[in-house]
Protein backbone atom coordinates (compact mmCIF):
# COMPACT_ATOMS: atom_id res chain seq x y z
CA UNK A 1 0.00 0.00 0.00
CA UNK A 2 2.82 2.13 0.33
CA UNK A 3 3.70 1.96 -2.83
CA UNK A 4 0.61 2.83 -3.82
CA UNK A 5 0.43 6.20 -2.03
CA UNK A 6 3.76 6.96 -2.67
CA UNK A 7 2.40 6.78 -6.80
CA UNK A 8 -0.71 8.32 -6.20
CA UNK A 9 -0.72 10.72 -4.30
CA UNK A 10 1.12 13.86 -5.40
CA UNK A 11 0.42 17.28 -6.71
CA UNK A 12 -1.42 17.15 -9.81
CA UNK A 13 -0.09 18.41 -12.99
CA UNK A 14 -1.45 22.22 -13.47
CA UNK A 15 -2.79 22.95 -16.96
CA UNK A 16 -4.10 25.98 -18.37
CA UNK A 17 -7.37 26.28 -19.87
CA UNK A 18 -5.83 27.14 -23.61
CA UNK A 19 -3.77 23.95 -23.21
CA UNK A 20 -6.21 21.38 -22.43
CA UNK A 21 -8.52 22.87 -25.37
CA UNK A 22 -5.71 22.34 -27.90
CA UNK A 23 -5.24 19.02 -26.76
CA UNK A 24 -6.80 16.46 -29.32
CA UNK A 25 -6.90 12.81 -27.31
CA UNK A 26 -5.58 11.06 -24.44
CA UNK A 27 -2.18 10.60 -25.89
CA UNK A 28 -1.84 14.39 -25.90
CA UNK A 29 -2.73 14.28 -22.00
CA UNK A 30 -0.12 11.66 -21.12
CA UNK A 31 2.28 13.66 -22.90
CA UNK A 32 1.66 16.24 -20.49
CA UNK A 33 1.66 14.20 -17.75
CA UNK A 34 4.58 12.01 -18.00
CA UNK A 35 3.68 9.72 -14.76
CA UNK A 36 -0.04 8.51 -16.17
CA UNK A 37 1.65 5.32 -17.36
CA UNK A 38 2.65 4.35 -14.99
CA UNK A 39 -0.03 5.69 -13.04
CA UNK A 40 -2.92 3.26 -14.88
CA UNK A 41 -1.03 -0.02 -13.40
CA UNK A 42 -0.69 1.72 -10.00
CA UNK A 43 -4.64 2.50 -10.06
CA UNK A 44 -5.58 -1.02 -11.51
CA UNK A 45 -2.98 -2.92 -9.01
CA UNK A 46 -5.29 -0.97 -6.36
CA UNK A 47 -8.58 -1.61 -8.12
CA UNK A 48 -7.30 -5.65 -7.76
CA UNK A 49 -5.85 -5.10 -4.47
CA UNK A 50 -9.75 -3.81 -3.17
CA UNK A 51 -11.18 -6.66 -5.14
CA UNK A 52 -9.44 -9.56 -3.64
CA UNK A 53 -11.23 -11.98 -1.90
CA UNK A 54 -8.30 -12.88 0.93
CA UNK A 55 -8.22 -8.72 1.58
CA UNK A 56 -11.10 -8.05 4.13
CA UNK A 57 -12.43 -5.58 5.20
CA UNK A 58 -10.76 -5.68 8.65
CA UNK A 59 -6.89 -5.28 6.91
CA UNK A 60 -8.18 -2.65 4.77
CA UNK A 61 -9.92 -0.47 7.78
CA UNK A 62 -6.12 -0.50 8.54
CA UNK A 63 -4.86 1.53 5.68
CA UNK A 64 -7.90 3.99 4.77
CA UNK A 65 -7.84 6.25 6.92
CA UNK A 66 -9.40 9.44 7.13
CA UNK A 67 -6.69 11.41 5.90
CA UNK A 68 -6.07 8.46 2.97
CA UNK A 69 -9.58 8.88 1.93
CA UNK A 70 -9.02 13.11 1.79
CA UNK A 71 -5.98 12.07 -0.23
CA UNK A 72 -7.67 10.06 -2.82
CA UNK A 73 -11.09 13.08 -2.84
CA UNK A 74 -8.63 15.51 -3.76
CA UNK A 75 -7.14 13.44 -6.35
CA UNK A 76 -10.68 14.42 -8.55
CA UNK A 77 -9.45 17.74 -9.06
CA UNK A 78 -7.08 16.30 -11.70
CA UNK A 79 -7.78 17.66 -15.39
CA UNK A 80 -7.86 14.19 -16.12
CA UNK A 81 -10.95 12.50 -16.67
CA UNK A 82 -9.56 8.54 -17.04
CA UNK A 83 -7.54 9.28 -13.21
CA UNK A 84 -11.43 10.46 -12.22
CA UNK A 85 -12.79 7.51 -13.33
CA UNK A 86 -10.49 5.56 -11.99
CA UNK A 87 -10.64 7.31 -8.74
CA UNK A 88 -14.68 6.81 -8.84
CA UNK A 89 -14.00 2.79 -9.65
CA UNK A 90 -12.02 2.90 -6.81
CA UNK A 91 -14.24 4.71 -3.72
CA UNK A 92 -16.87 3.21 -4.97
CA UNK A 93 -15.23 -0.13 -4.53
CA UNK A 94 -13.71 0.85 -0.70
CA UNK A 95 -17.19 2.27 -0.04
CA UNK A 96 -18.47 -1.45 -0.48
CA UNK A 97 -16.18 -3.06 1.38
CA UNK A 98 -15.17 -1.27 4.22
CA UNK A 99 -18.24 -0.61 6.14
CA UNK A 100 -16.95 0.79 8.80
CA UNK A 101 -15.36 4.00 7.33
CA UNK A 102 -18.87 4.61 5.27
CA UNK A 103 -19.21 7.57 7.38
CA UNK A 104 -16.04 8.97 6.86
CA UNK A 105 -16.42 9.18 3.34
CA UNK A 106 -19.67 10.94 3.33
CA UNK A 107 -18.38 12.90 5.81
CA UNK A 108 -15.78 14.27 2.96
CA UNK A 109 -18.02 13.99 0.10
CA UNK A 110 -19.91 16.37 2.27
CA UNK A 111 -17.24 18.62 2.70
CA UNK A 112 -16.23 18.49 -0.55
CA UNK A 113 -19.97 19.63 -1.37
CA UNK A 114 -19.92 22.68 0.84
CA UNK A 115 -16.29 23.89 -0.90
CA UNK A 116 -18.09 23.75 -3.97
CA UNK A 117 -21.45 26.30 -2.97
CA UNK A 118 -19.11 27.95 -0.80
CA UNK A 119 -15.51 28.70 -1.71
CA UNK A 120 -14.25 27.03 -4.66
CA UNK A 121 -16.60 28.06 -8.21
CA UNK A 122 -15.41 24.54 -9.46
CA UNK A 123 -15.06 21.16 -8.79
CA UNK A 124 -13.36 18.97 -11.73
CA UNK A 125 -14.86 16.16 -9.78
CA UNK A 126 -18.37 17.22 -8.72
CA UNK A 127 -19.51 14.86 -11.74
CA UNK A 128 -17.56 11.64 -10.07
CA UNK A 129 -18.73 12.34 -6.70
CA UNK A 130 -22.30 12.87 -7.64
CA UNK A 131 -22.38 9.43 -9.15
CA UNK A 132 -20.77 7.53 -6.66
CA UNK A 133 -23.90 9.20 -3.87
CA UNK A 134 -26.33 8.04 -6.20
CA UNK A 135 -25.25 4.83 -5.85
CA UNK A 136 -25.08 5.42 -2.19
CA UNK A 137 -28.71 6.71 -2.10
CA UNK A 138 -30.40 3.90 -3.62
CA UNK A 139 -29.33 1.58 -1.28
CA UNK A 140 -30.82 4.10 1.77
CA UNK A 141 -33.52 2.34 3.53
CA UNK A 142 -37.07 3.84 4.34
CA UNK A 143 -37.31 5.80 6.11
CA UNK A 144 -34.72 7.49 5.91
CA UNK A 145 -32.45 7.93 9.06
CA UNK A 146 -32.16 11.64 10.39
CA UNK A 147 -28.41 11.58 8.63
CA UNK A 148 -29.71 10.94 5.47
CA UNK A 149 -32.13 13.35 5.75
CA UNK A 150 -29.99 16.33 6.90
CA UNK A 151 -27.55 15.03 3.95
CA UNK A 152 -30.35 15.93 1.34
CA UNK A 153 -31.14 19.14 3.32
CA UNK A 154 -27.36 20.64 4.13
CA UNK A 155 -25.57 19.50 1.62
CA UNK A 156 -26.80 18.25 -1.07
CA UNK A 157 -30.02 20.85 -2.37
CA UNK A 158 -27.14 23.64 -1.71
CA UNK A 159 -25.61 22.47 -4.28
CA UNK A 160 -28.52 23.79 -6.73
CA UNK A 161 -26.66 27.46 -5.97
CA UNK A 162 -23.45 26.53 -7.18
CA UNK A 163 -22.41 28.76 -10.01
CA UNK A 164 -21.46 25.49 -12.13
CA UNK A 165 -24.86 23.30 -11.53
CA UNK A 166 -24.88 23.06 -15.03
CA UNK A 167 -21.80 21.05 -15.45
CA UNK A 168 -23.45 18.55 -12.97
CA UNK A 169 -27.27 19.05 -12.78
CA UNK A 170 -27.81 15.95 -14.63
CA UNK A 171 -25.69 13.80 -11.83
CA UNK A 172 -27.45 16.12 -9.21
CA UNK A 173 -30.65 14.70 -10.60
CA UNK A 174 -30.19 10.97 -9.62
CA UNK A 175 -29.75 11.91 -6.30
Amino acid sequence: MSMIEKNIFRPLPSYKKIELEAMDGAENLEQMDKSWSTLIIVYEILIHIIKHPAITESILKGFITESYIQNLLDLFESDNLEERDYLKQIIHKLYAKVIKRRKTFRKLFNNHFLSLVYEKPTLNGANEILDIYSSIISGFAVPLRTEHIDFFKYFLTPLLKAHTCSEFYEELLRC
